[in-house]
């Protein structure tokens, strides 16, 4: 028969009512709080028996002591000569039961309770999360597309996504405490209880689901088929979160200071998560192939627009390479073509073209602006529209090059065409004749 049980639970650290009618309803079931971690809460199997729970807090307790302080351990004995055992820790709360009927309430006065809960999360819980919103902020600004690169991948959308809800999440967390501890001092104060956080708790395992939805399918997108490298990655995590928590315990044993037992089991948990992920981007980086699409190197007649389509080339001292990429996203569909000589000091002329395919008419001035480089093509010294009518396009961009200015192509060109941006580079002066071809091999009609 199994005797142990253990469950994720999404409670509010200073939602002590609902913790102790959980656990009492857990111990009508026959199990009975023995252990809680950072992972989970664990249970040993007992007679279904009818036990109350309370729930305090200390300020001085931490997962960090090697021992006891001599004043937890006076609280402990108080309440264990009022009937009450201490089932298990969780940071600064402490979870007492009671096999009697009737026991002695272990606080009476609601303003101490207050205020000991207060006390409980600014020591840990506040400063952590704020910490946590900082790093979450700083996230979000760093991943903010500034390339047009960026959108070429759902995954890259999806983290965005995940991260942005997370914060969510910590706000609400931290709106919710303070808004609790709001109406919980004002009732108080009038002679009444701490207030219910029922909502924050619900709208908080709302967010935290959502939350993880796109995270799971960030990875899915990343690793395809390779779904061992998804679960090896969540293991990692688990198996570190762990093993930083049995580091704790057993340097608490060896008695360890609090200061050199955070210190200790930080550099540890770096140390160990930094060697993994040095681990995975090597792998990654030894698997291109999977997670990015690279160029591939195909005929001329595999692309739309080559230098033979404009003019004839001097093909005595190059080699020529031509190269085809595709990328598709739920934002938009990109292909690009190259070709240019393995000689880099050759005078071989060359090309490339872009092809975007908007599939979010809301974006479409913001790609606009991210493959242009400018945010205002219209006020933009740099960029002239050159259509006049001349071809089937919305508008015909071409970049005006400054004298002596350093560049790769020649002549380089942005044409909207409906749902189309099409960017074309080339590297030489050319005539109107080739400047209508290309753009029509390029699905871009002379009006002429």
């Amino acid at each position: 028969m199994k005797t142990k049980k253990r469950r994720f639970e999404g409670f509010l650290f200073y939602d002590y009512e609902h913790v102790a009618r959980h656990l009492e309803k857990m111990a009508h079931k026959g199990w009975l709080l023995s252990k809680i971690t950072k992972l989970y809460w664990e249970y040993q199997r007992i007679e279904p028996t009818e036990l109350h729970f309370a729930v305090t807090y200390f300020s001085e307790a931490s997962q960090w002591n090697p021992s006891p302080s001599y004043r937890q351990e006076e609280f402990w004995a108080y309440c264990e000569a009022a009937g009450w055992k201490l089932a298990a820790e969780w940071e600064q709360m402490q979870i007492m039961y009671s096999e009697e009927e009737n026991p002695v309430p272990v606080e009476t006065d609601e303003h101490v309770k207050l205020e000991m809960i207060h006390r409980a999360m600014k020591k840990a819980w506040i400063p952590g999360s704020v910490a946590l919103i900082c790093l979450t902020v700083y996230q979000l600004l760093d991943q903010m597309p500034t390339r047009i690169e960026w959108f070429f991948y759902d995954a890259n959308v999806l983290l965005l996504v995940a991260r942005i809800f997370f914060l969510l999440y910590l706000v609400l967390q931290s709106w919710g405490y303070f808004s609790w501890y709001r109406r919980s001092f004002r009732s108080v104060e009038n002679g009444g209880k701490c207030a219910e956080p029922n909502v924050y708790r619900k709208l908080a395992n709302v967010l935290i689901t959502v939350t993880i939805i796109p995270a799971l399918l960030v990875y899915i997108l990343l690793f395809g088929e390779s779904g061992w490298l998804v679960l090896l990655s969540a293991a990692v995590v688990i198996l570190l979160l762990i093993g930083m928590d049995r580091l704790a315990a057993l340097l608490r044993g060896l008695e360890f200071s609090k200061t050199a037992n955070i210190v200790t089991t930080g550099i540890v948990g770096i140390a160990v998560m930094a060697f993994v992920m040095n681990g995975l981007t090597s792998w990654i980086s030894d698997h291109r192939e999977l997670f990015i699409t690279e160029a591939k190197e195909v005929v001329a007649d595999d692309l739309l627009l080559v230098v033979e389509d404009l003019k004839t080339p001097d093909y005595e001292h190059t080699e020529l390479v031509y190269e085809l990429e595709r990328k598709q996203s739920m934002f938009i569909n990109w292909t690009k073509g190259r070709q240019y000589a393995t000689d880099l000091y050759d005078a071989f002329d060359k090309l490339e073209y872009q092809i975007y395919e908007v599939k979010t008419p809301g974006l479409y001035d913001h790609f606009l602006a991210l493959i242009t480089g400018e945010a205002m093509i219209e006020d933009s010294e740099n960029w002239r529209d050159i259509n006049g009518g001349r071809w089937e396009a919305d508008t015909v961009y071409q970049y005006q090059f400054e004298p002596g200015t350093e560049r790769v192509y020649e002549e380089l060109y942005v044409i909207c065409q409906e749902d189309r941006i099409v960017r074309l580079g080339i590297d030489w002066e050319t005539t109107e004749e080739e400047l209508n071809i290309s753009f029509e091999m390029l699905g871009i009609a002379s009006r002429h």
